[in-house]
């Protein structure tokens, strides 16, 4: 019922009732309404959960700050799954912690909040982690997404959204997504919304870092200052030979210019991907979707 806004408003009973299915494997709710009290005493019945999905979607509201601190310190046992939705409202460092000593076999995590933390704050709290999706809705750089390279993780999806109006240095993007490889090296999907400078040989050299990736998503590449690299028919081939490799791929390429006849760009790239060309301001912009 996680539509259903304002479910528990002025009604404890509601919340009680659900509480009560103590076999509950799966449950998804709006806690906007939700009072603390009804919350605190009912809650920890449902041992069973496998899959759960808390989501607020009103703001700055206390209710929904004090059930998260008591949820935190809840045992549950079994879960796997848990979404986090929230507006206005962050999860600091210490439920976290909790989380993680609490929530054992805790295997997917997705997290959109306010301020949310760096990335191996979650890793090294929920060290059974295999999916792990961050949205950062544009409160963190990229290139501040890691304080700590020495946790490692057995991470084998990672999404990472919220950096495509970032304002940081791309070259910078490209140390810290080379430091993300030694902190999750088995990954097999990789989702990001980050830019960094136009170089397919990067790309090649993110995938042998990383042997069993095998989706790749959602970043971008642009032509970045004076001296970048040039877009020509080596390019070509090498986003051909990338999508050759990945199940998924899709890139946007913003560049200055293009040297070699834009009707063969399309020509060429269709054969592989679903193609798109817009032009922006000086830049010529081609979105890159693997058929």
């Amino acid at each position: 019922i996680v539509n259903c806004e304002g479910s528990f408003e002025a009604d404890d009973r509601a919340f009680h009732s659900i509480c009560n299915l103590i076999e509950l494997t799966t449950l998804k709710i709006n806690i906007d309404e939700l009072s603390q009290s009804a919350f605190t005493g009912h809650f920890s019945k449902l041992k069973e959960l496998k899959v759960l999905e808390l989501e607020s979607i009103e703001h700055n509201n206390a209710s929904v700050v004090a059930i998260l601190d008591e949820f935190s310190r809840v045992e549950l046992p079994n879960l796997e799954l848990l979404q986090i939705f929230l507006n206005d409202v962050g999860v600091p460092l210490d439920q976290i912690e909790r989380m993680g000593e609490n929530f054992k076999k805790l295997r997917s995590f997705k997290i959109r909040c306010d301020h949310p933390l760096s990335l191996n704050a979650y890793l090294m709290h929920m060290k059974s982690l295999s999916n792990l999706e961050i949205d950062y809705h544009y409160s963190k750089e990229f290139s501040k997404l890691l304080d700590n390279i020495d946790v490692k993780s057995n991470l084998n999806k990672l999404c990472l959204l919220g950096f495509s109006f970032g304002s940081d240095d791309v070259n910078l993007n490209e140390m810290t997504l080379l430091k993300l490889t030694e902190v999750a090296p088995n990954l097999e999907t990789l989702v990001m919304d980050t830019a960094f400078p136009f170089n397919t040989n990067f790309i090649f050299k993110i995938m042998h870092k990383l042997g069993k990736l095998r989706i790749l998503k959602n970043w971008t590449m642009t032509q970045y200052g004076d001296n970048y690299i040039k877009f020509d028919l080596q390019s070509i081939l090498d986003l051909q030979g990338i999508s050759g490799i990945l199940n998924q791929f899709s890139i946007q390429l913003k560049l200055k210019a293009i040297d070699m006849d834009v009707s063969r760009v399309k020509e060429e790239l269709s054969k592989e991907f679903e193609f798109e060309m817009s032009r922006v301001g000086n830049f010529t912009i081609i979105r890159l979707d693997k058929k």
